[in-house]
């Protein structure tokens, strides 16, 4: 069978659709190469003859490899069932996701009002020396000074305070000299400290003594004397100062105030020219 007859018995077969596009990728030969073919051929033809429909090994290679075949299973591969698609890990990914957005707004959320009840942004440690100055509506310009001393113990948003008072004292119209201690001190223990930083020292019945008085250098009776104070910050506290003198005279003292300011020198020469008398 020469070339044009493979070519019709390709055409005639029901398995051209395997054998076309081999005879087409071969196209037109020389002399020579046509013996080949018609070789070729007949071995094919041959084959054929005498088996019937079965296929020639020819055939059978290019089933394996034909286009056919490489086309069913590539589709095969895209429309298959297979191993979940990854919908399945955004899924998780997604939950991973929100569920950190959670715990991290959880955690800001309760660490700020943990915080807050802890006492973490409460009071600041206000314990130390502070020169106090008690300005009275007597004579303003020239205040009773003391010494004193606050040990602040925190107690979640609030505390509790003990303070000491030692007087100083002064010469008549001074506010700086001599300023030396004068015992013994006034002492009040475990006073409460609001959460806004404000405390009472109830001293009730006072006693001061006329070395420690700028105003008249006489003995100074008071009764029911309190201190309101409050807390600015860690180096000043301030406040008023109630009650009445009841000898030599009676006097009332309302409206007087209280100035303290941290320091770190209690002597004479240490103390500060300048202080507070009053709240700013």
């Amino acid at each position: 069978m020469d070339y044009c007859t493979d070519v019709s018995f390709a055409r005639t077969s029901r398995l051209a659709s395997f054998i076309l596009p081999v005879v087409v990728a071969c196209g037109p030969t020389s002399p020579t190469e046509s013996g080949g073919n018609d070789s070729s051929s007949g071995a094919a033809s041959g084959s054929s003859t005498g088996a019937g429909m079965t296929t020639p090994p020819s055939m059978t290679a290019d089933t394996t490899i034909g286009p056919p075949s490489v086309d069913t299973d590539t589709l095969g591969g895209t429309t298959s069932p297979g191993p979940p698609l990854p919908t399945t890990g955004t899924t998780e990914d997604s939950g991973t996701t929100e569920g950190m957005a959670t715990t991290e707004d959880s955690g800001t959320s309760e660490g700020s009002s943990g915080g807050s009840e802890s006492g973490v942004m409460g009071l600041p440690d206000f314990s130390g020396e502070y020169l106090l100055a008690v300005e009275t509506i007597v004579d303003p310009g020239h205040p009773f000074q003391y010494i004193a001393t606050f040990d602040f113990t925190p107690a979640g948003m609030a505390g509790s305070v003990d303070v000491e008072l030692l007087p100083l004292t002064l010469d008549v119209a001074s506010t700086t000299m001599p300023r030396l201690p004068f015992p013994p001190p006034l002492t009040f223990l475990g006073l409460p400290v609001a959460a806004d930083g404000s405390f009472t020292v109830d001293v009730g019945p006072l006693f001061i003594a006329g070395p420690t008085n700028p105003i008249t250098a006489a003995d100074v009776v008071a009764d029911m004397i309190s201190m309101e104070l409050q807390v600015l910050d860690m180096d000043n506290v301030c406040g008023t100062f109630d009650g009445a003198i009841v000898q030599p005279i009676m006097l009332q003292l309302t409206g007087s105030t209280v100035g303290a300011v941290r320091v770190a020198d209690t002597t004479p020469a240490g103390l500060p020219v300048n202080f507070p008398t009053a709240c700013p």
